[in-house]
């Protein structure tokens, strides 16, 4: 006889629960899929020549050229290059099933920490609109796969506890299951690995440790035992969240900022902004709407008694959850502690490089959101005991009308023109969005006009001064130009493309020594710039050295194989010294990489009469053959 179908089998269960949960991620993030690049998504990937070089993968691991250390992320961004290059597509879908599987995870876990509703809670994360920020930006990749590192993490340790404690208190010989262990302490390594923001993970231990255990009647002798197993258990956790820390505080101060500084704040009005800032979260967590990519920055006067009043509150609803801590201020108490722990690193107490353009944001809110939905869903889970339609109905209405909050705001997502009109119509004080939407225009009048409305907004906005310099610069007003990369260089010393857009101004004005200071500080500020090494090779042959332009023009090919500049660069430099044989290779390069590129046209031509001149009939004929 054939087994009966049974509902109730869990592996059957969880692989229909988990099916759901992807089904309905996908759904709400639809528009997604035809999403492009935006903002640093060039930085973190389509401009990042670790990304591209096969030998990247090393520097990625094993040195600081990357701008922040998140090298299993710009790992899985080395190997997707591989596979779809520049088409957005299969980025989006890789964010989009890593935001499922942490749902599916979360929905776990919460059922490992009984709390009830577990799957709606889960299904209400994957659809909160607050998490499109995290999935629908393709450089946040470091949130998504945090994720599941973080829960796989967290879940492999609560049944590493749950199976030493099942174990016979009696015996003497004493045999935890090591293996839990051991891969909870390999995944909280990836986490890391992943994004540095996972190190508030010790303290959820800690949390969950108070949760599990907070109903039992335990003696004061029996408590302090426990208490020293998991402080021994927890001190590796807790080691290696030091020591990413304090990388990540480096990789912050050294790289990601390069030499912008994000606040000059006091302390006390950091302590204060960050009071702030969880109130904003926990407000957009309860009515996600007019979310925005940057929100206005509030200005916070110490001076002020109202000031205070944020922090003040906050006090007071712990102090009061505290009182109640028996009965309905525990679960209260838990899920706004994880909420609180895990925002601790971004609520501006380290600097940041985010914090230039605003205090607060919807992706650093992305793991601390699952405390407070977690909450209100156990919430209203135990509340409707006993009549559990009326809450399924309930959390369905919910998530519907939060997937279709999310499918609006996943649409804003679509382009670099999309994204920051919508972020002006909620912001217009937002500088860097004029910005953007000027490196977003083709027109350059419209672009100028852009740079030159987030100059107003931010005289001393470094990146606006070098790009409105570049559109003059194409349109032929030299000195205007030059001013405008000078007041770049100068706003922000650390800025390479400043001081590489200012060695060309130079170097057209035949200011060949100026021009070679800019390039080499630009190359001491980013060693693996590709154009900054095109440059100094252009400065170095004018000057007639060709062996030192040569080595230049050839460090830029290999850090970018498809600069077809550089190689035609390199190219009139073979030339010049007879070499047509070799030309040839480098000019088949160039229109491999740019057909029908008019510089590439030209110096072909020049080869192919050298060639015949020099009786290399058969490379004048396969230069022919490349027109």
């Amino acid at each position: 006889m054939k087994r009966a179908f049974n509902i109730r089998n869990p592996r059957l269960q969880l692989i229909v629960g988990a099916g759901l949960i992807a089904l309905i991620t996908f759904a709400a993030y639809l528009p997604v899929l035809r999403a492009g690049f935006i903002w640093d998504d060039d930085t973190s990937l389509t401009a990042n020549a670790l990304i591209k070089l096969p030998s990247g993968l090393f520097d990625i691991w094993f040195s600081t050229r990357p701008y922040d250390y998140f090298p299993l992320v710009f790992t899985s961004f080395w190997l997707e290059w591989r596979l779809w290059g520049m088409n957005p597509l299969g980025y989006h879908l890789v964010n989009v099933l890593l935001h499922a599987a942490g749902a599916t995870l979360l929905w776990r876990v919460l059922k490992w920490l009984r709390i009830p509703g577990a799957w709606w809670a889960a299904v209400v994360f994957a659809v909160h609109p607050v998490c499109v920020a995290s999935v629908a930006w393709i450089a946040e990749r470091k949130n998504t796969l945090s994720l599941v590192f973080f829960l796989l993490s967290l879940l492999w340790y609560l049944r590493f506890e749950e199976q030493s404690d099942v174990q016979d208190p009696k015996s003497k010989v004493q045999s935890p299951p090591r293996l839990c262990y051991a891969l909870s302490l390999v995944a909280f390594l990836l986490a890391l690995l992943s994004k540095t923001s996972v190190v508030m993970l010790p303290f959820v231990l800690v949390l969950c440790a108070w949760w599990l255990r907070g109903g039992a009647s335990q003696s004061r002798k029996r408590r302090a035992v426990l208490d020293l197993r998991l402080g021994l258990r927890l001190a590796p956790f807790f080691l290696l969240s030091l020591l990413f820390g304090l990388v990540t505080v480096w990789f912050q101060s050294h790289r990601a900022m390069g030499g912008e500084v994000s606040h000059q704040d006091s302390l006390l009005v950091r302590l204060l902004g960050g009071s702030w800032a969880v109130w904003f979260y926990l407000g957009k967590a309860f009515w996600p709407v007019r979310l925005a990519m940057i929100y206005p920055r509030w200005e916070i006067n110490p001076a002020s008694p109202l000031a205070y009043l944020p922090a003040l509150l906050l006090l007071g609803v712990a102090c009061l959850c505290w009182r109640f801590r028996r009965t309905w201020g525990r679960p209260v108490l838990f899920g706004l502690g994880y909420f609180l722990v895990m925002l601790w690193p971004v609520l501006g107490f380290f600097d940041m490089s985010f914090f230039v353009y605003a205090r607060a944001a919807d992706h650093l809110q992305y793991l601390a959101l699952i405390g407070v939905v977690s909450l209100v869903v156990g919430g209203l889970s135990a509340g409707l005991r006993g009549r559990k339609l009326e809450f399924q109905l309930g959390a369905g209405l919910l998530v519907v009308v939060l997937a279709l909050l999310t499918w609006i705001q996943a649409a804003v997502y679509a382009s670099q023109e999309t994204l920051w009109r919508d972020t002006l119509s909620k912001n217009s004080q937002a500088w860097a969005a004029y910005n953007n939407l000027g490196n977003a225009a083709t027109d350059p009048d419209e672009a100028l006009g852009y740079y030159q409305a987030a100059l107003r907004l931010k005289p001393d906005y470094a990146l606006a001064w070098n790009n409105s310099g570049a559109i003059l610069y194409a349109q032929g007003k030299l000195a205007e130009a030059t001013a405008h990369f000078q007041e770049a260089a100068g706003l922000q010393p650390g800025y390479p493309d400043a001081h590489n857009n200012l060695g060309i101004a130079l170097l057209d004005q035949g200011k060949q020594a100026e021009a070679l200071a800019e390039f080499d500080t630009a190359l001491r500020l980013k060693p693996d710039y590709p154009d900054a090494h095109n440059n100094l090779g252009r400065a170095l042959a004018e000057q007639g050295k060709l062996a030192e332009a040569r080595v230049q023009f050839m460090a830029a090919i290999q850090l970018n194989p498809d600069y077809a500049e550089a190689h035609c660069n390199l190219v009139r430099l073979l030339l010049t010294q007879g070499n047509a044989e070799e030309a040839a290779g480098h000019l088949a390069a160039a229109l491999r990489s740019r057909p029908g590129y008019p510089d590439a046209v030209a110096c072909a031509e020049k080869a192919i009469a050298l060639a015949e001149a020099g009786g290399q009939t058969n490379v004048a004929a396969s230069l022919r053959d490349l027109l």
